[in-house]
């Protein structure tokens, strides 16, 4: 190593640190508004599943996250342009299902959700993010009638 590359590697390091020092404030600044309810996984449990068809009747794990849960019906009124009869996976919007964050809960995920079911997501919304999930009616009243939940919905692991 020569003279020169000294104070060329002092600068590149005084970069990187002045970036990471930077993006640590700037996210939290710009973080601290954002709804930080998903609870932590601290626990796996295990219950045997045997209500949902698709599911093997032997012990699934699963975790519980506190999630808010409202509703929709496939037509325009809550779908707008996107009310073509399918959800963004290909299923029939007609059937019950759930739309979810699929960076949170992937697609194809098993949830129970009390009042409503055992479904699988098969939907995704523009305004469902992190621990909100939209349960599907096949009629407006329906949606309208459930509201919005805060409840504890079981989500099935996938192996």
């Amino acid at each position: 190593m020569n003279k020169t590359s000294i104070p060329i590697i002092f600068a590149l390091t005084s970069l990187i640190i002045l970036l990471i020092i930077d993006f640590g404030y700037y996210h939290s600044r710009n973080t601290q508004n954002i709804n930080k309810s998903i609870p932590p996984v601290t626990s796996i449990q295990y219950e045997p599943v045997d209500s949902f068809e698709s599911m093997d009747k032997q012990e699934q794990p699963y975790i519980i996250m506190d999630m808010i849960v409202t509703a929709y019906d496939p037509d325009e009124e809550c779908c707008g342009e996107f009310a073509d009869g399918y959800t963004s996976t290909g299923a029939d919007a007609y059937t019950i299902g759930v739309a979810v964050d699929p960076t949170v809960i992937p697609y194809g995920t098993i949830l129970d959700i009390p009042g409503y079911g055992v479904v699988e997501a098969d939907d995704c919304g523009g305004k469902i993010k992190k621990n909100h999930i939209d349960v599907r009616f096949t009629t407006h009243q329906e949606a309208l009638n459930w509201g919005v939940q805060h409840l504890k919905v079981k989500v099935y692991l996938k192996d």
